[in-house]
This record gives C-alpha cells, sequence and structure tokens, in this order.
C-alpha cells in the first residue's frame, strides 16, 4: 500500500505544482476575472433588488389607483342610483299629482254636470207643469166655448156656415193659427 500511497501523494504534489504554475501564468487573469464575476455577481443582486422594488412600487402605485379609480366609479354609480332613485320619486309624485288634479277635475265636472242636469230636469218638470196647465186651461176654454157654442146653437139653431166658423175658430185656438191661413189651406186641399 505505500505504493500506492506514494502514487497518491506524488499525484497530489504534481497537482500542486500545476496549480502553481497556473497561478503564475494566469494568476493576474483569474483575480480579475474573479473580482469581475463578483462585481457583475453584486451589481445582478443590486438590478435584482432594483428591479424587485420597482415591481412592488408598481404593482403598490396600480393598486392604490386602481382602487382610487373603484372608489371614484362606486361614487359616481352611487350618484347615478341616487338620482335615478330621485327622478323616479319625482315622477311619481307629479304622476300622482296629476292623478289627484284630474280626479278633482272630474268630480269638479261630475258635480257641475249634475247640477246642470237637475236644473234642466227642473226647467223640464216645470215647462211639463206650465205645458199642463195650460192644456187643462185650453181644455176649459174650449169646453166653456163649445158649451157656450152649443146653447147659442140650440137657442138660435144656426146655420151649417156658422157652425163651421165656430168649429174652425176652436181648431184655431188650438193650433195657434190664423184663421186666414186656415181657410187658405182648405181652399187648396178643396175643402
Amino acid at each position: 500500500m505505500n505504493e500506492n500511497n506514494l502514487k497518491v501523494q506524488e499525484s497530489i504534489n504534481t497537482a500542486e505544482n500545476v496549480e502553481q504554475i497556473r497561478n503564475i501564468i494566469f494568476g493576474t487573469q483569474t483575480k480579475e476575472f474573479d473580482t469581475r464575476i463578483t462585481q457583475l455577481s453584486d451589481n445582478l443582486q443590486d438590478m435584482e433588488k432594483k428591479l424587485t422594488k420597482m415591481i412592488y412600487d408598481s404593482h403598490i402605485k396600480l393598486r392604490t389607483e386602481s382602487e382610487r379609480s373603484f372608489a371614484t366609479m362606486e361614487k359616481t354609480l352611487e350618484d347615478i342610483r341616487t338620482t335615478i332613485v330621485k327622478d323616479r320619486i319625482a315622477t311619481k309624485e307629479q304622476i300622482n299629482l296629476r292623478d289627484v288634479n284630474l280626479q278633482n277635475q272630474m268630480v269638479t265636472h261630475n258635480e257641475l254636470l249634475v247640477r246642470k242636469l237637475n236644473n234642466l230636469k227642473h226647467l223640464l218638470d216645470e215647462e211639463k207643469r206650465i205645458n199642463h196647465d195650460n192644456l187643462y186651461r185650453v181644455k176649459d176654454e174650449i169646453q166653456k166655448t163649445l158649451e157656450l157654442e152649443f146653447k147659442h146653437v140650440s137657442e138660435n139653431k144656426l146655420s151649417r156656415n156658422k157652425m163651421s166658423e165656430m168649429f174652425l175658430d176652436i181648431a184655431m185656438r188650438l193650433q195657434n193659427e190664423s184663421p186666414s191661413k186656415i181657410l187658405e189651406e182648405g181652399i187648396k186641399t178643396g175643402k
């Protein structure tokens, strides 16, 4: 085993020698590369931190702006809802007011029509009573006139011509026409 140990020991020595030779030949360049790699790694970490902070700040700013925009939109929507509700209430109140006004107008027109109808009915009843009274008065006059004329006829035994004149006079009174008009009509018809 010693031999093996010796060989291993020689290999380690050889590797160390190679390493020393490399350090001598490339030592300054390797140190420069190591320094640059360390600097680049540090720069990369700084950039990563800056980018992470920028992304975080952008995220916070975006979230803040979004929340503010949403709050503004919610307020605007709430204002619109409030306006719509107020408009609906105002419209409903106007409709109710118009309905009440129309109902009042209908009641007023109905009362006016009832009064006019009652007045008309009263006038018609009065006219009917007057016509009825006039009819009875005329009937009584005709009856009295007929009785008087019959009395005269029976007393005087009048002629046919006299009786026709009496009946014509009675008929004219009933029709409220003049004797000349009735005679003209009689001549025209041939009676």
